[in-house]
């Protein structure tokens, strides 16, 4: 298939230059504010994605912020994606539908996938209240269409157990199940919700938090509705001259079954025509494109590995979709861009800085409208423990304790940030001993039980711009550090700091994180079920015979797939041995807990 003609950076509509560190986030927090627009921001990567998401928390808090992340499964995959990853997609797809965003952060992959009719997704959703009125069978049909799947313990998101009185449901937007208390059943057989309460999946124990009303949204990015499925099998049919007849008639059983299946993704298009996460958008939207000639190579690289796959896929005789009806191509999403206002991030120095740095930072948010190129002043802090040796310091610690002295006496306005209170705690003690004064904020908030977050008590904009910060900070913490010389510490994790210029290139603000003065400490993270790789390709490159790890059973013994009904649904199950013959069966949409073994 032949690539269509692509730039080699994504079109904007102003490019802003020198953001170096974490300023970027700063700016864009500052950006929604100032203009009260949705931002869409495509990065690079899901580690950029991550440190993003983490540093506009910092500066702005977590309400209206929220992560679009891409499957965790190749395309054409037997496997479907993880329901924690499909839930979040659809989180963020309701907070668009109804226009409850400020930042939905992202990355190419995740955007270049095709995603529910934005018309089939508002109808599925589901709200359940206290005392509203339910039919069974209704019910019934209701999740499956969804995408949930019947169970008789309900122990992951995307499950459901219906019994007498009592419904559980994992939703898949949660992360608790909950457990809904029915009573009555009148003449025509509806029943009524009397409570609404979480419960613990161990002890399946409900607790004494009440809900007034929950809300569904879809467990599975195909809708299963009898309409839907046959749509899907009359797409089915352009496909018969391509598909060996008992491979044909398995492939229509599956889908008249209505059943969610591992994979069904792969086959959307059957389904209904699909929209993308473009046709969601709050008619404002800004669309910020960080570092845009790398997210030009990744949108590439990813449809080549679109292409790869379903070329791998046709050959081994699977039914194969035209990868346009279930993916963007790199043209495709260069045009979509050109239909929203776009601005350009980078920290690259392409551009001069300004002569005046911190005018330019002040005017900035007016003058957007009619700039085509915009450039700051800001440096990242790497430097502040490089380079001791020639500054003639005794150690890289030694190198930036001596910047922050040397601000401190000079009064620049400097604040530090520590991830815990723990750890900031241990900072302050630190600083302490290097003869360097620091006080924690949360120290001036009476009966607060955590600290306060950073972005609700720093006037980021009155720092970076030098307008009257020392005035505020005094009547809003009780104490002036410009004066004191005193260095603020606050909680919370932000991924690097940063340091603005003046027209001199002197310090006038600072941004210093813990990391960046004593270094990076080795962190012991426990092993996570989400954060456990599976093999990089599907299950033709897991043969009979070969040697798996499971994350609780540990080495075993792949046996192949096997077929089992459970609450009159059909599922795939890998069977897995072990020691004694100790047999596993594990839900082919749990095979993230089992990763192929690789003799060290």
């Amino acid at each position: 298939m032949p690539h269509a003609h692509v730039s080699k950076t994504i079109p904007h509509t102003l490019k802003v230059h020198r953001l170096a560190g974490s300023s970027a986030a700063w700016w864009l927090s500052e950006l929604q504010v100032q203009r009260q627009q949705p931002l869409l921001i495509l990065c690079e990567s899901f580690e950029q994605a991550e440190s993003c998401l983490g540093d506009l928390a910092f500066f702005s808090g977590k309400d209206g912020l929220h992560f679009f992340p891409s499957w965790d499964v190749m395309p054409y995959d037997f496997f479907s994606p993880q329901k924690e990853l499909v839930g979040q997609r659809m989180q963020t797809l309701d907070a668009l539908l109804h226009e409850n965003v400020r930042f939905v952060v992202t990355t190419p992959q995740a955007v270049m996938q095709r995603v529910l009719p934005k018309e089939l997704f508002q109808n599925a959703l589901l709200d359940l209240k206290t005392e509203a009125s339910l039919a069974e069978h209704e019910l019934r049909r209701k999740f499956r269409m969804l995408g949930y799947v019947e169970v008789d313990t309900v122990e992951d998101r995307g499950e459901f157990c219906l019994r007498g009185t009592r419904l559980d449901i994992f939703p898949s937007n949660q992360s608790t199940p909950f457990r809904l208390e029915l009573r009555g059943r009148d003449a025509s057989g509806l029943q009524r919700i009397s409570s609404i309460h979480p419960f613990d999946l161990r002890s399946q124990i409900s607790e004494q938090t009440t809900l007034l009303s929950l809300r569904l949204l879809p467990a599975s990015e195909v809708q299963l509705s009898p309409e839907q499925c046959d749509h899907a099998l009359d797409e089915l049919e352009q496909y018969r001259e391509q598909l060996p007849d008992n491979q044909f008639s398995s492939t229509q059983h599956t889908i008249r079954n209505g059943q969610p299946f591992p994979g069904v993704e792969s086959l959307a298009a059957l389904y209904h025509k699909l929209d993308t996460v473009f046709d969601y958008l709050p008619p404002k939207t800004r669309v910020v494109l960080q570092e845009d000639a790398k997210l030009q190579q990744h949108a590439t690289f990813f449809r080549d590995e679109v292409l790869r796959e379903a070329e791998m896929s046709m050959a081994q005789g699977r039914l194969t979709l035209d990868p346009d009806l279930l993916f963007l191509g790199p043209a495709d999403l260069e045009s979509l861009l050109e239909e929203w206002p776009c601005v350009g991030v980078t920290s690259a120095h392409e551009v001069e800085a300004p002569p005046d740095p911190l005018a330019a930072l002040r005017a900035g948010f007016q003058r957007l409208a009619g700039a085509s190129s915009q450039s700051f002043s800001f440096q990242g802090n790497s430097s502040l423990r490089e380079g001791f040796r020639a500054a003639k310091a005794l150690s890289a610690v030694g190198n930036a304790m001596e910047r922050l002295r040397t601000w401190q006496a000079e009064r620049v306005p400097v604040v530090l940030a520590a991830r815990s209170q723990t750890q900031a705690d241990h900072f302050r003690e630190l600083l302490f001993d290097l003869e360097v004064e620091s006080r924690l904020l949360q120290d001036h908030f009476s009966g607060a039980d955590s600290p306060p977050l950073p972005s609700s008590i720093l006037p980021w904009a009155e720092f970076c711009a030098g307008t009257g910060w020392s005035h505020k900070l005094a009547k809003q913490w009780g104490w002036n550090p410009q004066t004191t010389g005193i260095l603020p510490i606050v909680v919370g994790e932000v991924s690097s700091g940063f340091r603005l210029l003046d027209a001199e290139n002197q310090v006038c603000f600072a941004l210093v994180t813990e990391d960046e003065v004593f270094g990076k400490k080795t962190r012991q993270r426990r092993l996570q079920r989400v954060a456990m790789p599976g093999w990089s390709g599907s299950l033709d490159d897991l043969n009979e015979g070969d040697f798996v790890v499971h994350l609780d059973y540990g080495i075993g013994c792949y046996r192949g797939l096997q077929k089992i009904e459970a609450a009159g649904t059909q599922n795939e199950f890998m069977l897995l041995t072990f020691a004694r013959e100790e047999k596993v069966y594990v839900p082919v949409s749990k095979h993230h807990l089992v990763q192929k073994y690789v003799h060290p």
